[in-house]
């Protein structure tokens, strides 16, 4: 289970299932077919067609920043069409939820009053419309990488709503929040993030760190340091076998440490740094030790 530092988990979704989807079907669908399939399909279909009914938004506009021919035909029937089956959706049902939840989103990228406050409310759901915290996470982790486009106003509440799930019992959702938290930059997420160094979870504690990181903040240094150890993976895994259990995980999550404590820029972690490059067995975590050193020495 590698650490999250950017969060572009949706964007990622986004473009994979865009891809299978294209290839299962053989041809592009169409945009007014992917809302149709939205409204009317199966739990998988709505995902698929709301997938990809985003990367068409998201094209659409780019051609129209470009002056170019637009590529899809999305017209103003469509928010509405969506606003109507989002409001009939009832949220207490977990699949209603999650298609709550992709109308919502898909209304974002449209532009549609009242699209992030949607969002903001779908977070707040009980447990019990969400058992699996499919939907809490992937809204977590996009309130990351939406930050810039929000509001001073509603970024206030997304940071605040952050805030408020370092203290959920879901692991996963703690992570996501923390994750999301390195990019605002308040007094109340260095607060709230220091607050998740003492976390028995490595990774929810690590992953404080690294977000403290991004702001400025050298509270997480320790963590940071702790993470550069193997043993401390290996007893996180003995503790939770289900975490860390590929060495490709515990790698990236090492390198994330080192980057972390890079960005802190504190002359004294020259030395560590010197020592990871001559005696690491990790060979990608020495290669970044070697090439931080080069970047020291042209700076």
């Amino acid at each position: 289970m590698p650490l999250l530092v950017v969060p572009a988990l949706i964007g990622i979704v986004l473009v994979v299932v865009f891809v299978l989807f294209g290839a299962v079907t053989g041809r592009e669908s169409s945009a007014e077919d992917n809302l149709s399939r939205m409204i009317s399909g199966g739990k998988n279909e709505r995902r698929q067609a709301s997938f990809s009914l985003v990367q068409q938004i998201v094209e659409r506009q780019a051609a129209l920043d470009r002056g170019e021919p637009v590529p899809h035909d999305i017209g103003p029937s469509f928010a509405h069409r969506l606003v109507g089956a989002y409001d009939a959706c009832n949220q207490a049902d977990a699949d209603q939820y999650e298609q709550a939840f992709l109308y919502a989103r898909v209304l974002l990228e449209l532009g549609e009053a009242g699209s992030v406050e949607r969002l903001f409310a779908l977070a707040e759901a009980p447990d019990s419309a969400d058992p699996e915290g499919f939907v809490r996470f992937n809204l977590l982790s996009s309130f990351g990488a939406w930050a810039e486009r929000f509001e001073p106003a509603q970024r206030e509440t997304a940071n605040a709503l952050l805030i408020r799930f370092l203290d959920h019992p879901d692991p996963g959702l703690v992570r996501a929040a923390a994750m999301s938290l390195q990019r605002y930059p308040a007094d109340g997420s260095r607060g709230a993030l220091r607050g998740l160094l003492g976390s028995s979870e490595l990774d929810l504690r690590g992953q404080a760190a690294i977000s403290l990181s991004h702001l400025a903040d050298a509270s997480g240094e320790g963590v940071l340091r702790e993470m550069l150890d193997p043993q401390a993976y290996a007893l996180a895994h003995q503790a939770q076998p289900q975490k860390f259990a590929r060495a490709a995980d515990v790698s990236m999550s090492r390198r994330k440490a080192l980057e972390a404590l890079l960005r802190l820029g504190k002359p004294e972690y020259r030395s560590l740094v010197e020592q990871l490059a001559r005696e690491e067995s990790d060979i990608e975590l020495r290669e970044a030790a070697l090439r931080a050193l080069a970047q020291a020495e042209g700076s």
